[in-house]
Parts: C-alpha cells; structure tokens; sequence
C-alpha cells in the first residue's frame, strides 16, 4: 500500500460508519456536533522483510461529541458510545484489512471513552472514544505526491529563524520569523 493513500482510505471507510460533522484537530463548537480527529501516523518503522519493505505505524482515531450540558451525567448516552467503540473496533479488523492491504492491525484500548465538562457558562459535556492501533502493511513506492511530480530537476526550501528574544508564542507569529537561508535541492539523475 502506499502511505499517502492510508489516512484518505481510512477517513473514508470511517465515514460510511460514524455520523461525524467534520474531521479536524478541534472540539466541536456546538451541542450535537461531532468531529473526527485522526492525527498523523507515530511510532513509524520501516523495515525489511524478506523480499519486501513492511511499514508498521501507530493510528489513534478520536470521536469527540458535544452534549448539552443540562444532561446530567447519570443521563448521558455512554452505552451508545461504548456500542459505537466495539462496532467501529470490529469493522476496522474484519472489514477495513482486508480491502486496504493490511497486513497486520491491532487495536488497544487503554480507555477508549472519556468525559469532561467545558468550562464556560453552559457546561456542556464532551465525550471522546479513541481507537489505538498497530499497523502494518506492505510499502509500494510513490509515483508522485497531488500537485507535485517527482519529476523536478529542483527544489527550493526557506529556513526561517524567529528573532530574538524569541518566547514560544513568537513561533507561531510570522511577523517574528525572518527568512534565514534557502536550501536548494537538486534531484540525483
């Protein structure tokens, strides 16, 4: 399989199965939403085994709801997310290895479904289920990346520096970042 088409087909395949309003790294802003996070890959080994190149990775799944906070935690639905954890647990093992090449997935689930109440005038509830898995697949070569070919003679990278004193918000302002050298890359015939 190649690694680009791993977070794409398992959104997809997530997406037939899970009611999520959008997948992105935020708490959904209003009771009733639901956001998929699905992070990038960690703890990533690549290897070889026999004649071919394995790639095992670590994926960690987050399903956050928003509940209005005027439930109160007796009355929250934790059943339905428990049901929900097992169900998209034994799909993604049965169903999702067999069509994207997998070789190897393994679920861990230290605690799959957590709860915390926001703090702001109205309270409400946010449930996470998370799914933590062991992956492994066969690695075919890329042929290119969406709007950039492997086929450049060069590429051209900008270091920026942040000025000083820098303090860890400056970071992230770009307006406290100066260019500091431009690395070129030349491609080996």
């Amino acid at each position: 399989m190649k690694t680009s088409l791993w977070r794409p087909g398992l959104k997809a395949f997530l997406t037939k199965y899970l009611s999520v309003s959008t997948w992105e790294l935020d708490y959904p802003l209003q009771a009733g939403e639901t956001v998929g996070v699905l992070p990038p890959i960690t703890d990533v080994n690549i290897y070889r085994n026999g004649s071919s190149v394995m790639q095992s990775a670590t994926q960690v799944i987050e399903l956050i709801s928003r509940i209005d906070g005027t439930l109160r935690y007796d009355n929250l639905p934790l059943s339905l997310y428990e049901g929900i954890h097992t169900t998209v647990a034994y799909r993604l093992l049965m169903e999702f290895s067999d069509i994207a090449d997998i070789f190897q997935l393994q679920l861990h689930a230290n605690d799959p479904i957590a709860i915390s109440e926001r703090d702001d005038a109205r309270g409400d509830w946010f449930i996470r289920v998370q799914w933590s898995m062991s992956v492994q697949w066969v690695v075919e070569l890329e042929t290119g990346t969406p709007g950039l070919p492997y086929d450049f003679t060069q590429i051209l990278v900008g270091l920026k520096r942040a000025l000083q004193p820098a303090v860890p918000e400056d970071v992230v302002d770009p307006a406290r970042n100066i260019l500091d050298t431009i690395l070129t890359i030349n491609r080996i015939p």
